[in-house]
């Protein structure tokens, strides 16, 4: 439609005549870029009617096409690729982001691009099904063992209050038998367990490195104001108090790590309200203070 001024033309005098709304403009995809083929596929469909009147009314552009104007089938066979590729594009577009966190996201959008691709496996339609199969093989080379998934990833969907371990072992539920299922929750629960024990471990350490130097403080200042003596002493009893809690803690069966796995999960209308009231610390970094 851009080969010239007066194609460009006619083909906008066919999307008013056409009464289409979209004001987005028409552009080309690179062979070698599916994203690229997506945009163009999305832009296409949206002035299908103007292109066939444009075929209608300018026969020179018929016979310019290489392989002749697209058919009913292809318009349809376009709007099934571009579903298909709509979730790659956008997963690509969330998790490459560079100034937002995507840890979280990881898991949403390769499990939502391996259900489409079992849904196309389970088609009835032979292009559907046949596209499904061949992305079924380009899944299975990067993602497709769930056992070679790097865990930090799956541990990120466990500290979103939302979802959990549960979410996990719902969605490999979909799409894997359970003895798979029941092997994979406890490879991310071993996970979680030992980054808890290497915060704890560095969280302690910290503590007690500053309780040693509030406690030379103490000493270097004996005889100053009582003011600052008092002051001291309150820090004094807020490790104290700490120590006490820990202490209490511990003499219970369940960890920190079990207590925050047995609650509730948060709705996502609760997230957003918990959020909105600006109190974001306490999501689930509480259990792990």
């Amino acid at each position: 439609m851009r080969s010239s001024p007066s194609r460009k033309k006619k083909f906008k005098q066919c999307v008013e005549l056409e009464k289409i709304l979209c004001k987005a403009s028409v552009s080309l995809d690179v062979s070698t870029r599916w994203n690229s083929t997506y945009l163009m596929l999305d832009s296409a469909v949206k002035y299908q009617r103007a292109f066939e009147r444009m075929y209608e009314s300018y026969n020179k552009i018929s016979s310019e096409l290489k392989n002749g104007v697209p058919t009913k089938e292809d318009w349809s066979v376009a709007r099934i690729l571009l579903q298909f590729l709509e979730l790659f594009y956008w997963a690509t577009l969330r998790l490459s982001g560079s100034k937002c966190v995507t840890a979280n996201a990881y898991f949403h959008e390769v499990h939502a691009v391996e259900t489409l691709i079992n849904e196309c496996l389970a088609s009835n339609d032979s292009y559907v099904h046949s596209m499904g199969m061949k992305m079924k093989v380009k899944f299975d080379k990067y993602w497709g063992d769930i056992s070679k998934v790097n865990m930090i990833l799956l541990v990120a969907v466990v500290l979103d209050p939302r979802y959990k371990l549960k979410f996990l072992k719902y969605c490999y539920g979909t799409l894997y038998p359970n003895e798979q299922v029941v092997e994979m929750i406890r490879k991310v629960r071993e996970a979680l367990d030992h980054l808890y024990m290497e915060y704890e471990s560095f969280s302690n350490n910290y503590m007690s490195i500053w309780f040693s130097e509030t406690r030379s403080l103490s000493s270097v200042h004996e005889e100053a104001e009582d003011s600052l003596f008092g002051n001291v002493r309150a820090k004094r009893a807020v490790v104290g108090f700490q120590r006490f809690l820990e202490e209490e803690a511990n003499t219970t069966n369940k960890s920190e790590i079990d207590i925050y796995l047995d609650e509730d999960v948060r709705s996502k209308m609760e997230t957003l309200t918990f959020l909105v009231g600006g109190k974001i610390m306490s999501l689930s970094t509480k259990h792990f203070q």
